[in-house]
């Protein structure tokens, strides 16, 4: 079946002769894999045209069609069309598509959490201040029930975290915060004091929820698409058991005269709501799934028929697949491979604090790059045993280990031979990174062109591996055109080197 672009059941005329998409595959690529045009293609101005995307007037160039079907081997993509040009004859334009997940892409994660109350009563709105003073004591029991569980039977959980200087560094004694305990969650032999007035205010605690890292993942495409998730990365142990920090707290305060005199009480209350945009990153779905992929070296392949999404370290599953013989297929038989001009990478923390540098020979505690040198920086940090303001106000999301039996050590810093830091023989590079970009460093680049049926260009883009001229390869970019009933197919590869 021909390529087609449809909206409102409206076929859209397109000059094929100018259309060509790119797909970079997951494991080279660091957003979402997504195909897209290569450059501006032409879609002829007809009445059916003018039908499906209205006149073609000022207004209408550069507005995006988020409702287009893009429909390739009895396949329909859900797709965004972005209008470019007005040119004589057509319209020049983009267009990205992907399955049924584009449409969650730009929401953002919070949305698919419930606000959740800890006394069963309905949510109510945050506020800082209220002049209404209210129990909070449920939070007790309601912790309590919380922190022996685990992801994904709970979102978030409460660990122990060492902040003497979360409300100041000497405090005195008629300081609203003199009586802090100098952590957020405290509990003591599992129980979670609460903070009371009897004269004063004693505040004992501030109890904070985090959410786990593999939250937002579950929501979307579990509960809200109906999909399997699986891979290497989910069913990592240390995966499973981190949590997200953020800033927020959950108190109001409550300033009103105490005992009928005069004198004026403030009191800190914990809100009976947990609000998940408060205590989540403000990312949308792309961007949370991007950020996942930049930290730990991943593959994310979403597959729309089987309804899977699956998340694998790079890592551990590059040497692993089994590749796609194309000895048999028309291709050039003339092709020269090159040598990447890059010797070494830098994986750097958001905060740039933590940072580690490979080359083919070394790992080093280095962030000195070159014209050689390609740098890698995730939008997350490793949390330090004691927290502290400076830290806090750092850029970047903190990541925390929770173990429930391990709690009392206020921060686990190691889970299944993993730590939250980049640096480090339990690092991110050494642990998930090293193996992979090593083999980028030795590998030879390798551009080939096909001309394949539509079969077997669905199966090169179903794969990963492919194995040619007596040798193993691994495909980073494949671009595809329609000519006639053939299609034009330009791989660029990448040597699988053991």
């Amino acid at each position: 079946m021909s390529i087609r672009l449809t909206r409102n059941n409206i076929n859209i005329p397109l000059q094929l002769d100018t259309l060509k998409i790119k797909d970079t595959k997951s494991a080279f690529n660091d957003k979402l894999s997504i195909s897209k045009s290569t450059h501006p293609f032409l879609i002829l101005e007809t009445a059916e045209t003018v039908a499906a995307l209205g006149p073609p007037i000022l207004q209408s160039v550069n507005r995006s069609f988020t409702d287009v079907l893009f429909i390739n081997d009895n396949r329909i993509y859900q797709a965004e069309l972005i209008v470019k040009s007005i040119v004589k004859g057509g319209r020049k334009c983009d267009i990205i598509y992907t399955n049924e997940v584009f449409p969650h892409l730009k929401q953002k994660i919070a949305t698919y959490f419930d606000d959740v109350t800890v006394d069963n009563s309905s949510p109510t709105p945050y506020s800082k201040q209220t002049d209404v003073d209210f129990t909070d004591t449920a939070w007790q029991g309601y912790v309590e029930n919380i922190i022996p569980r685990a992801f994904p039977d709970v979102d978030f959980n409460f660990p122990s975290l060492k902040f003497p200087t979360k409300y100041g560094n000497e405090l005195e004694p008629d300081d609203n915060w003199y009586a802090y305990k100098g952590e957020i969650n405290k509990k003591e032999v599992g129980i979670v004091p609460m903070n009371y007035k009897a004269g004063g205010l004693a505040n004992q605690n501030v109890i904070c929820p985090f959410y786990y890292l593999l939250a937002p993942l579950y929501k979307v495409f579990q509960n809200e698409l109906g999909y399997t998730i699986s891979g290497s990365f989910v069913d990592d142990e240390a995966i499973q058991k981190t949590v997200l920090h953020h800033k927020n707290n959950n108190l109001v305060e409550i300033t009103q005269p105490e005992n009928d005199t005069s004198d004026w009480l403030t009191v800190f209350r914990h809100h009976l709501t947990i609000h998940p945009n408060r205590f989540l990153p403000d990312w949308t779905v792309a961007q949370y799934i991007n950020n996942l992929k930049n930290l730990r070296n991943l593959s994310i392949d979403v597959n729309d028929i089987t309804k899977e999404i699956t998340l694998n370290y790079n890592e551990r599953n590059f040497y692993k697949k089994k590749p796609l013989d194309i000895s048999t297929y028309n291709y050039e038989k003339e092709v020269y491979p090159t040598h990447t001009n890059i010797r070494a990478y830098v994986l750097s923390s958001a905060d740039k604090e933590d940072f580690s540098k490979i080359t083919l020979d070394i790992i080093e505690n280095s962030d000195v790059v070159d014209d050689y040198t390609s740098k890698i920086t995730t939008k997350f940090k490793g949390t330090p045993e004691v927290l502290t303001k400076d830290w806090e106000e750092l850029s970047g999301v903190g990541l925390i280990f929770y173990d429930y039996v391990q709690d009392g050590v206020y921060h686990v810093q190691e889970v299944a031979n993993k730590t939250n830091y980049i640096w480090g023989e339990k690092g991110i590079l050494v642990t998930d990174w090293q193996l992979w970009l090593r083999m980028r460093m030795r590998g030879k680049l390798l551009p080939l062109k096909l001309i394949c049926s539509a079969k077997q260009k669905a199966d090169l883009q179903r794969a990963t591996n492919i194995y040619v001229f007596n040798q193993e390869f691994l495909i980073k970019k494949l671009q595809f055109e329609q000519v006639d009933k053939s299609y034009k197919i330009k791989l660029d590869l990448i040597s699988l080197s053991y």
